[in-house]
């Protein structure tokens, strides 16, 4: 084959579609801030507090098309003030996380969800047991300038109430010793009742419980136009040179 095609050097060819996959793969720097909100209702007997990890700023490198786990993203504790003489009770709240991207562009972009939580009373109001889970409705979805798309996911995660001692009764006192009689000169003097102790307290549940939700982070990269370009130019110099074959 003659022409200007024929001084084309074949590295070009072979080195297009490995730059244009290279433009995709590269690590992209995600930063912003997150921020938890208790939404209500107001007046609720169960709410839910949350903190980030290491804090509400985050800044790490995520490939294109590699989900990016953080494991301990946010820790949600939950405050549930219901009380019942006999069975159980379950109260419900609504929670979400924003985020406020700065890179690879700015964006915003928010999760919500619920929090539950059953509690279950024995022997006049005794906390006995419980369960709750934090649930997330569909995941956030950020498109930056550049065409750049991040998808967030937040983990649902179920959790029980752990032991807490303190919950039940508080020790008596019992009676306090007498002094007795009097020594007298025959015999030693008497020491009255010795105090007992009442009763120990048991390990029952604890009503607020801390929660580690997982974020999965996954971005979308488009190529830019000079990687485009590059990978056309690498697929047409495939094309004259299986043509010249031919010939």
């Amino acid at each position: 084959m003659t022409g200007r095609y024929a001084r084309w050097p074949l590295a070009v060819f072979l080195c297009a579609p490995l730059a244009f996959a290279g433009s995709l793969a590269h690590a992209t720097i995600i930063a912003g801030t997150a921020t938890f909100t208790d939404l209500g209702p107001s007046g609720n007997d169960l709410n839910f507090s949350g903190v980030f990890h290491p804090s509400a700023n985050f800044s790490f490198d995520v490939t294109s098309g590699s989900p990016y786990v953080l494991t301990n993203f946010l820790t949600i504790t939950s405050h549930d003030s219901d009380f019942a003489w006999w069975g159980s009770v379950t109260a419900t709240d609504t929670l979400s996380v924003t985020f406020a991207f700065t890179q690879p562009g700015t964006g915003t972009g928010t999760i919500s969800g619920s929090g539950t939580e059953t509690e279950t009373y024995v022997f006049l109001g005794h906390l006995d047991g419980g369960s709750g889970a934090i649930q997330w409705n569909a995941p956030a979805v950020v498109q930056f300038g550049n065409g750049d798309k991040l998808k967030i996911d937040l983990g649902n995660t179920p959790f029980t109430l752990d032991a807490d001692p303190g919950q039940g009764d508080n020790p008596g006192q019992g009676d306090n010793p007498n002094s007795g009689g009097n020594p007298n000169q025959d015999g030693n003097p008497n020491q009255g009742w010795t105090p007992d102790q009442g009763w120990n307290p048991d390990q029952g549940p604890n009503p607020n419980q801390s929660v580690d939700i997982p974020a999965t982070f996954t971005l979308t990269a488009i190529p830019e136009p000079a990687s485009i370009a590059l990978f056309g130019a690498g697929l047409l110099g495939l094309g004259m040179a299986a043509r010249r074959r031919r010939n």
